[in-house]
C-alpha cells in the first residue's frame, strides 16, 4: 500500500515537470534557430589553434570541435567587397556586374533586386543587425538598412581607407599602433555609422582600438535583449585589415606581436558572445558560423595572418588567398567532432540557411547549394563546380579534388615589410596549371601534362561557365552619391 501511495505521489509531482520538459523540447525542437555568422577580414587560414596557428584560440577551436570544420571553404573572390557580395547574396558577385573593391568615390553598390541573407530571415520574422564593416556601397539608399537589416553600427569600407599613414619621419617606428594624419591623402575622413545616421564622422586610432570590442558587445547586446524570438547577427569583424590596432587591456596578452593580440582579442569575444547565449538558454538552437572573406594581406609581413603554408595570399586565388578558415557550430542539429575536407563556399551559405528555414529563395538562380544534409551525414559530398574571380577575371576553379587555373598575369608579393607599413607587389605571369588539391593543397607540383584528359574537361567546363555568366550579367546597382556624407568635420580627427 505504501509503495502503491509512493508511486501516485510521485506521478502526481513529476508527471507535470516532464510534460512540461517534454512540450519545451518539441517546442524547443520546432522553432527556427538564431544565426550569428562571423565574418573576418584578410584572416589567414592558418591564424587558429586547429590549424596550427601560433596564438592559443580555445574558444573559437571549442565551436569547431563541437560542430563542423570545414578543412577545404573556399570564398568566391580573394578580396572584400566581391568576397561579401558572394557570401550575402549565394551568387557571384560578377553576375550582378560588381567589378572590384568599392571606394568612397564609388556610386555603386549591391543592386536592389539581389537577395540578401538578411531579407531571407526577415520573411521568417527574424530580427537582423550587423555589426562591423559593410564594403557594399555607401551611398544613399545602399546601406545595410537598404538591404534587408534592421540595424547597422559601424563602417562603410575598410578600416585603411582614411586620412592616417604610417609614417616614419613623423613617429615613433616601433609604436605599431602610431599612425599620422594626413590632409594630403586622397581619401575621405573614415566615418562610423549608426542605421543611415553618421555618429561619427572621422574615426581615430583610439577609435579603431575599441572596434572588436564595441561590435562584439552589440551582438552580446542582440542576445540579450532577444527574448526568445529569432535573430540574425552578422558580425564582419574588421580587426584582422592592416592597420591593426588592439584594445588597450588586451595588447600584449598573447605574449606575441600585435596581430597575435588581434586574434587573441577576437577569441575572448567569441567567448562572451557564447556565455550570453548559455546565460539567456539560446547556445543549443544558435548556429554560429565563423570564417574569413579572403587570405592574409602578405605584403604586410608581420601585421598579416599566416596561411599555414598555402601558396599565395590575398589578391590572387591560388589556396591562400581563397581558402579560408570555417567552422559551423549548432548543437541542436550538428554532430560535435565533425570534419568535412569536401570543398564548400560561402556562396552555400544562404541557400542553406533557406533550406533550414523551409523557405525557397527569391530573384535569380543561385550559384550556390545547401550543404545541409551533408553537414548532418544525411548525405555524402558530391563533386561540385565552384569558380574563383579576380577583377571582373576568372582565375581558376575547382570541381572535386581538381582544380585548374586560367593563364594570367598574377600579383606576387616582391618584398613584404614589417610593423605596419606595405611592401611590394610584382605582376608574374603564368599559364595553365593543374593540381590535385588531396595530394598536393600547396598547389607546388604542376600535374596538367600528366592529366590531359581532366585538364580538357575543367577547361572546357570553365570556358563554358564563364561566358554563359558575363553573356547574362545584370546592372550593378546604381545609387545617388552624395559625398557631403562623408566628408563632414575635418577637426573631429
Amino acid at each position: 500500500m505504501k509503495h502503491t501511495t509512493f508511486l501516485i505521489f510521485t506521478y502526481l509531482v513529476f508527471a507535470p515537470v516532464m510534460l512540461l520538459n517534454s512540450l519545451s523540447l518539441r517546442a524547443y525542437e520546432q522553432a527556427d534557430p538564431n544565426v550569428i555568422l562571423v565574418f573576418l577580414d584578410d584572416a589567414g587560414y592558418g591564424d587558429f589553434g586547429l590549424t596550427g596557428g601560433s596564438t592559443p584560440t580555445p574558444n573559437i577551436d571549442n565551436l569547431a570541435k563541437g560542430g563542423v570544420h570545414f578543412t577545404d571553404f573556399y570564398v568566391a573572390s580573394p578580396v572584400c567587397s566581391n568576397s561579401r557580395a558572394a557570401l550575402l547574396t549565394g551568387r557571384y558577385p560578377y553576375r550582378y556586374g560588381l567589378p572590384d573593391v568599392l571606394r568612397h568615390t564609388d556610386d555603386i553598390g549591391l543592386p536592389q533586386a539581389e537577395e540578401t541573407m538578411a531579407e531571407l530571415f526577415k520573411r521568417k520574422g527574424y530580427s537582423t543587425h550587423i555589426f562591423g564593416k559593410w564594403h557594399l556601397g555607401h551611398a544613399k539608399g545602399a546601406l545595410p538598412t537598404n538591404h534587408g537589416f534592421d540595424e547597422f553600427y559601424g563602417i562603410p569600407y575598410s578600416n585603411d581607407m582614411w586620412r592616417y599613414r604610417r609614417d616614419p619621419n613623423a613617429l615613433n617606428e616601433n609604436d605599431e599602433e602610431a599612425y599620422v594624419y594626413h590632409e594630403n591623402v586622397p581619401n575621405v575622413p573614415l566615418p562610423m555609422y549608426d542605421g543611415t545616421e553618421i555618429v561619427k564622422a572621422s574615426l581615430t586610432p583610439n577609435d579603431q582600438k575599441v572596434f572588436t570590442k564595441i561590435f562584439t558587445q552589440k551582438a552580446v547586446d542582440v542576445i540579450n535583449r532577444s527574448n526568445n524570438k529569432p535573430f540574425f547577427v552578422y558580425l564582419p569583424l574588421t580587426s584582422t585589415h592592416t592597420p591593426l590596432f588592439v584594445s588597450d587591456d588586451m595588447k600584449g596578452a598573447s605574449k606575441g606581436n600585435l596581430y597575435r593580440d588581434v586574434i587573441n582579442e577576437i577569441d575572448h569575444g567569441m567567448g562572451r558572445i557564447v556565455k550570453a547565449l548559455k546565460n539567456n538558454n539560446q547556445y543549443e538552437n544558435t548556429i554560429i558560423v565563423f570564417t574569413s572573406d579572403n587570405g592574409p594581406w602578405l605584403r604586410f609581413g608581420d601585421h598579416a595572418g599566416s596561411t599555414a603554408g598555402l601558396r599565395g595570399g590575398k589578391n590572387n586565388s591560388f589556396e591562400g588567398g581563397v581558402r579560408v578558415f570555417s567552422l559551423m557550430h549548432w548543437p541542436a542539429k550538428l554532430k560535435a567532432n565533425t570534419t568535412i575536407s569536401s570543398a564548400v563556399m560561402s556562396i552555400d551559405l544562404l541557400p542553406t540557411f533557406a533550406d533550414i528555414l523551409q523557405l525557397k529563395t527569391q530573384g535569380s538562380k543561385l550559384d550556390g547549394r545547401s550543404i545541409l544534409k551533408i553537414m548532418t551525414g544525411e548525405e555524402k559530398s558530391t563533386p561540385y563546380a565552384y569558380y574563383y574571380y579576380y577583377r571582373d577575371k576568372l582565375e581558376a576553379m575547382r570541381f572535386g579534388d581538381w582544380k585548374l587555373h586560367l593563364p594570367r598575369d598574377y600579383l606576387k608579393v616582391d618584398v613584404a615589410k614589417n610593423g605596419g607599413f606595405m611592401g611590394s607587389l610584382k605582376v608574374t605571369p603564368m599559364g595553365w596549371e593543374l593540381y590535385n588539391l588531396k595530394q598536393d593543397s600547396k598547389e607546388s607540383v604542376n600535374v596538367l601534362k600528366k592529366n590531359p584528359k581532366i585538364y580538357k574537361r575543367l577547361r572546357a567546363m570553365s570556358e563554358k561557365f564563364d561566358k554563359k555568366l558575363m553573356e547574362n550579367r545584370t546592372p550593378v546597382g546604381k545609387y545617388d552619391l552624395n559625398e557631403s556624407q562623408v566628408v563632414l568635420n575635418e577637426n573631429s580627427h
